[in-house]
């Protein structure tokens, strides 16, 4: 298996060679993302495709600052949202929250940052979460994605969505209870009574 160091070698030698590398090694991981983020599966595939154009052109532009799999996940989740926000101007999406649905705002816990990981304790793939994504509103996906799959922060996001931090705190917490009891839904209709104890709070 190639390192990271030698496949960015590879794309200054010999650059076709190089992209050939990058590509079986990071094409799986960075199609999850796309199918993340984009429900319809053509869509995502055209995600993914503009993602790699992309990075064959920048890929001379990586100075090596932290992980070259973390510039790529960004390089991905970059272009989802670009497509993304194209269709909410199509569609009227917002982001922002009707404040007079709830009076106090949600602040991040520690325990934000285990709800995934109890996703999958509690039995549940990353299959079956991407399913259960694609069945929340818009925003909410996004958010839940931004926030609590892909680290960034809701400074990062306001900027990203062009809303403000609070509406994203508020998009996150809704999207993490929506999830929740899309969750419990699963497993009542599974009928998985040795994990319906499970919390993510």
């Amino acid at each position: 298996m190639h390192s990271e160091k030698d496949i960015l070698l590879a794309c200054q030698k010999n650059p076709s060679d190089g992209q050939r590398l990058l590509y079986l090694k990071f094409a799986p991981l960075l199609k999850g993302i796309c199918y993340r983020y984009i429900k319809d599966r053509d869509e995502a595939n055209d995600i993914l495709q503009d993602s790699f154009v992309k990075i064959f052109n920048k890929i001379h532009s990586f100075e090596g600052n932290g992980s070259l799999e973390g510039w790529l996940k960004r390089v991905v989740v970059n272009t989802a949202l670009d497509h993304l926000q194209k269709k909410k101007a199509k569609l009227e999406i917002s982001y922002s929250v009707d404040e007079s649905l709830e009076l106090t705002e949600p602040t991040q816990t520690d325990d934000d940052e285990n709800v995934i990981a109890k996703v999958i304790d509690a039995g549940f793939s990353k299959e079956m979460l991407v399913q259960l994504l694609h069945k929340l509103p818009h925003q909410y996906a996004t958010v839940f994605n931004m926030f609590f799959i892909d680290d960034i922060s809701h400074r990062e996001i306001s900027e990203l969505l062009n809303t403000t931090e609070s509406n994203s705190r508020k998009l996150a917490f809704r999207a993490k209870e929506q999830v929740k009891t899309l969750l419990l839904e699963h497993l009542k209709t599974a009928n998985q009574n040795d994990i319906w104890k499970i919390k993510i709070k």
